[in-house]
C-alpha cells in the first residue's frame, strides 16, 4: 500500500531532488574539496541530510498508513477481529523502516553519482560507513513513531514532531557535528549506531504494553 502511494512517490522524488540540487552546489565547489579531510566531511553532509529527510520520509509514509488507517475506521476494526496490537506495530514498523530504507539507499546513490562522474578519485568509503548506523536509527525511528501514534491521541504532536525536528537537524546539528574533529568520526558513528538501538528497545517496551483498548479510546 505505501509503495503504490502517490504521496510517497511524489515526496521521494521531492526529496531526492533537493538532495541533488544540494549536492550540485557542493561538488561544484572545487575549493571545498580540495580541503583536508574532505571526504569526512562529505559523509557528515551524507549523514545529517539522511538524518533529517528519514524524519520526513517517515512522515509522510505514516500519513497513508497508520495514520489513515487509524481515522478510517480500519485499525479499530482489526483489533475488534482479535488482531494483536504488537502484531500491527510490527508490521508498521516493517513497512515503514523498508520504504525510509529505499530513500536511504537512492540519495546514498545520488552522491555516488554526483562522486563518480564528477571526482571519481575521492574514496567513498566514508559515506558506505555510515549506512549501517543510518539504518539502524533509520529502524529506531520508524518504531518509535509508529508506537506513539498508536498510544497517544493528539497525532498532531507527532506530525509536529517529524515535520520540525529536521529543520533544526539542518539548521542546529549540521553546524555542530561540522565541529567535531575527523578523528572522532569513528565514534560519531557509534553514537548513531546506538541510539537508533537504543530508540528501538525503548519502543519496544512501549509496545509490549499496547492493548486493544487503550489504542480505541485514542482513535479520533
Amino acid at each position: 500500500m505505501v509503495f503504490r502511494s502517490t504521496t510517497f512517490r511524489l515526496s521521494t522524488i521531492l526529496l531526492v531532488g533537493i538532495v541533488t540540487f544540494t549536492l550540485f552546489s557542493i561538488f561544484k565547489n572545487k575549493e571545498f574539496l580540495q580541503m583536508p579531510y574532505a571526504d569526512i566531511s562529505i559523509s557528515r553532509i551524507f549523514l545529517m541530510t539522511v538524518f533529517g529527510l528519514i524524519l520526513f520520509c517517515i512522515l509522510f509514509v505514516l500519513q497513508d498508513s497508520i495514520l489513515f488507517e487509524k481515522t478510517s475506521g480500519r485499525v479499530e476494526r482489526l483489533l475488534s477481529n482479535g488482531f494483536k496490537p504488537q502484531l500491527y506495530w510490527w508490521g508498521s514498523t516493517i513497512a515503514t523502516s523498508i520504504a525510509t530504507e529505499l530513500l536511504i539507499i537512492l540519495i546514498f546513490l545520488d552522491f555516488y553519482i554526483f562522486r563518480l562522474f564528477l571526482f571519481p578519485k575521492m574514496p567513498m568509503i566514508g559515506i558506505v560507513n555510515t549506512l549501517i548506523p543510518l539504518s539502524f536509527f533509520n529502524i529506531g525511528a520508524s518504531s518509535l513513531s509508529c508506537v506513539l501514534i498508536l498510544k497517544i491521541r493528539r497525532v498532531e504532536i507527532i506530525r509536529s514532531l517529524l515535520f520540525f525536528i529536521p529543520y533544526l537537524i539542518f539548521f542546529g546539528g549540521n553546524k555542530l557535528i561540522m565541529q567535531i574533529q575527523p578523528k572522532y568520526q569513528s565514534i560519531l558513528l557509534i553514537l548513531v549506531f546506538a541510539a537508533g538501538v537504543l530508540i528501538f528497545v525503548l519502543s519496544i517496551l512501549i509496545a509490549n504494553k499496547l492493548n486493544s483498548e487503550s489504542i480505541v479510546l485514542t482513535i479520533p
